[in-house]
């Protein structure tokens, strides 16, 4: 057996890397600070252009808006426009069914109607009954009512004739425009 103590350890030479990669390592070295360089170059050099760039698309951005804002506001003005007309045409708006009320009011009890034409001539607002009832006596109580009323403009009685039913007539009216005024809701 071998004494131990004579037996030393030739010690080895340290492997070397190969050229291959030192070359590797250099190269991914001039690698990294080549693209620093890019990036500092391009942030600092090529940055007002950008922010040039933004400013100019903040502007476009900017005018976009006020020509929505101006739109936004012309579509609101022609709507209140139109609500403001409708509350006109509210006030003056005439209600045909009130009309009813109003003959209700100023008839005589035994005036019978056959027909109702409501219209209106030169603004002023016509009425034609025809109507029958049994007496001439009626008929003048009926004229005189009509005639004491204040709403009842101008009075035209035709068509006056004596017939199995009784007297049968025409009345033509012209109405104060109050008449047909709708009550406010």
């Amino acid at each position: 057996m071998i004494n131990d103590s004579i037996i030393r350890i030739i010690p080895k030479s340290k492997a070397r890397p190969s050229f291959k990669v030192n070359f590797l390592v250099f190269a991914s070295g001039i690698l990294l600070i080549f693209c620093a360089g890019v990036f500092l170059f391009l942030t600092y050099f090529l940055n007002p252009t950008w922010s040039h760039k933004k400013i100019e698309l903040q502007n476009t951005l900017a005018g976009l808006d006020s020509q929505s804002n101006f739109d936004l506001k012309n579509s609101i003005t022609a709507t209140a426009e139109k609500i403001s007309d409708f509350s006109a045409l509210w006030t003056k708006h005439k209600s045909s069914s009130q009309i009813f009320d109003f003959l209700k009011t100023i008839c005589h009890k035994r005036v019978k109607f056959e027909s109702v034409n409501l219209g209106t001539e030169n603004n002023i607002t016509t009425l034609f009954l025809s109507a029958t009832t049994d007496s001439f006596k009626t008929l003048g109580e009926q004229l005189l009512s009509l005639r004491s009323n204040p709403l009842i403009l101008s009075l035209n009685v035709s068509e006056i004739a004596l017939s199995e039913k009784g007297v049968s007539f025409g009345i033509t009216m012209g109405l104060a425009d109050t008449v047909l005024k709708s009550s406010v809701r």
